[in-house]
């Protein structure tokens, strides 16, 4: 049983696995916790869909953070999984 179990939590700013943000979600996944992922556009949606496969993330969606609207709808939709 991790620390982290029944926690869930949405990760932004994931662009490769070398990263603070990667490196976060990895320590949440380990220890039991369920991650969502954003990404900034096409180019990072590459990037970032397998690294939350490999975490099995209930969710991978585009959210410029610089857009209220888009991390709103990141919430919403993370809240119906």
């Amino acid at each position: 049983m991790g620390i982290m179990d029944g926690k869930k939590g949405i990760i932004f700013g994931v662009s490769n696995k070398h990263g603070i943000a990667n490196a976060i979600a990895e320590q949440i996944y380990a220890a039991g916790g369920e991650i969502a992922f954003t990404y900034a556009n096409e180019a990072m949606e590459k990037r970032v869909k397998p690294i939350a496969a490999e975490m099995n993330a209930k969710m991978c969606i585009e959210c410029d953070v610089t857009k209220d609207e888009d991390v709103k709808n990141v919430f919403e939709q993370y809240a119906k999984i």
